[in-house]
This record gives structure tokens, C-alpha cells and sequence, in this order.
């Protein structure tokens, strides 16, 4: 296998994670689980979050005070929620490797593909500080709907850098 079809394999390993971060989000909507980790990045403080009541810490309650959600600890609901968390920092990391790829095998050859590998990791930076807002605003409508729209634009990318990539093969 040449080092392009490795590339444009690896992107579309790329591009499938983005659709299976999307489903996540949407599973989180679906659930209405959006709120189960109530504070960002960490959940109820804790890097793991807790699987019973027993696990809170004693003042677990100061997290979802400044939230407008029922005060019970659902378990279920912080699991979906952290799972997803944890498949947008995955796919961080894929897209970083991505963006490493992308300069080393591109930078003198075709420079508009290391460009928008580098705004593909940009914008799943900017979508991680956007999930922030979204909690930090208790799923307030619009930010929830930009989320979507930025998580769309992510999608875009990978699908351009293969386009592109494909298309200067051919010529």
C-alpha cells in the first residue's frame, strides 16, 4: 500500500470517528443526558465519574444547584454523557496524529491539505471549548445547535482532505 492510500485510509478512519462522535451526541440528546456530567471537563469534580450516589463527593449538590435539572444522581445519564466526553478526546488525539501526517507528507508537496488538517484539529478545539459553554449554559438552545453546526463543519473536513487528495492523484 502506498503512502497516500495509507493517508486517505487514515482519514477516512478519521472521518468515520467524527459521524461516531456525532451519534454519541445524538444518543446523549436522545437520553436527555446532556446534563449527567454537570460541570467541565471533570464530572461532579472527578476525572471518573461516580457510578452511585455513594460516590459523590459530599457536595455534589453544589454541581447541579447552579444547574436548572433535577437534583437526583442518575447514573445512566452521567455514563452516556462522560462516554461521550471521552470519544471527543479520542478523536482528538486521531485527528492530532491526522494534523502530524498531514504536515510531514504534504508541507512541500500539497500545502491546502496540511491547511485544513490543521483547521480540522483547530475546530475540534474549539468544539471541545464549545461543549464547555453548552454545559456551562445548561443546554441553552443556541449553543446546542452550534455545537451541531460545528460538529457538521468537522465532518466537512476530512471529506474535503480526501476529495482534494484524490483528485490531485487522478491529475
Amino acid at each position: 500500500m502506498s503512502s497516500t492510500a495509507a493517508y486517505l485510509r487514515y482519514t477516512w478512519f478519521v472521518l468515520v470517528m467524527v459521524f461516531l462522535v456525532i451519534l454519541a451526541g445524538g444518543v446523549v440528546r436522545m437520553t436527555q443526558s446532556g446534563m449527567g456530567c454537570p460541570d467541565w471537563p471533570t464530572c461532579f469534580g472527578r476525572w471518573i465519574p461516580p457510578t452511585t450516589v455513594s460516590e459523590l463527593p459530599p457536595d455534589y449538590e453544589k454541581y447541579l444547584r447552579q444547574q436548572d435539572i433535577d437534583h437526583t444522581f442518575n447514573a445512566y445519564h452521567t455514563w452516556i454523557e462522560y462516554i461521550n466526553r471521552l470519544l471527543g478526546a479520542l478523536l482528538g488525539v486521531f485527528i492530532f496524529i491526522h494534523t502530524i501526517w498531514s504536515f510531514r507528507k504534504f508541507w512541500r508537496s500539497d500545502k491546502p491539505v496540511f491547511y485544513i488538517a490543521l483547521f480540522l484539529l483547530l475546530a475540534v478545539g474549539f468544539q471541545g471549548w464549545l461543549g464547555k459553554k453548552v454545559v456551562d449554559a445548561n443546554l441553552a438552545v443556541i449553543k446546542i445547535t452550534t455545537h451541531m453546526i460545528v460538529a457538521l463543519i468537522i465532518a466537512a473536513l476530512p471529506m474535503l482532505i480526501i476529495s482534494r487528495v484524490n483528485q490531485n492523484k487522478i491529475l
